[in-house]
């Protein structure tokens, strides 16, 4: 665990607090540099919301200039196609992907915020069936390997002398 963001609207009681690695919380802060730039740049202009992503001026950006520019970079990325709703779509390409890790189904549903570990198994019921499967497979293969090797080696057949005939 590299750090820990909050989220959640900053009036609201419910916050919720995740662990981030390294390598997002330096891209965050990065930006944080990049818009405290554009601040400066700003002066007077620019309206601060206590937003992370905003307009060069501090503005919101519009819902629909913000799924443009993610869908670029989604494609960009490799992602697949995540319309009608991007950010929605991500967030289950998340929780499908930590599955398949092997990412417990508690931890995935707690990372999502969900009110009940029931309501991550039904929505993801087909991949909790896929790892279940998978895991089976793998337990199945670590016995059937074993039992190989935990079996006694095959005798070799003994060896019967010829019968020694004398001559006299």
């Amino acid at each position: 665990m590299a750090g820990q963001a909050s989220g959640g609207d900053p009036d609201r009681q419910a916050r919720r607090d995740r662990c981030l690695v390294a390598a997002t919380i330096a891209e965050l802060r990065a930006h944080r540099t990049r818009q405290l730039e554009e601040r400066l740049a700003a002066g007077d202009e620019y309206h601060d919301h206590r937003l992370v992503f905003v307009r060069a001026d501090g503005a919101p950006i519009s819902p629909t200039s913000l799924f443009r520019r993610f869908a670029t970079l989604a494609r960009d990325a490799g992602l697949p196609d995540l319309r009608p709703r991007p950010f929605h779509g991500l967030r289950h390409t998340y929780a499908t992907l930590a599955l398949e890790a092997g990412v417990p189904l508690e931890i995935v549903s707690k990372r999502l915020g969900h009110a009940s570990i029931a309501i991550t198994a039904d929505l993801y019921q087909h991949v909790t069936k896929t790892v279940d499967r998978d895991a089976a497979e793998a337990v199945a293969g670590l016995i059937f390997s074993s039992s190989k090797r935990l079996r006694a080696p095959e005798r070799a057949p003994e060896r019967v002398s010829p019968p020694v005939t004398r001559t006299s």
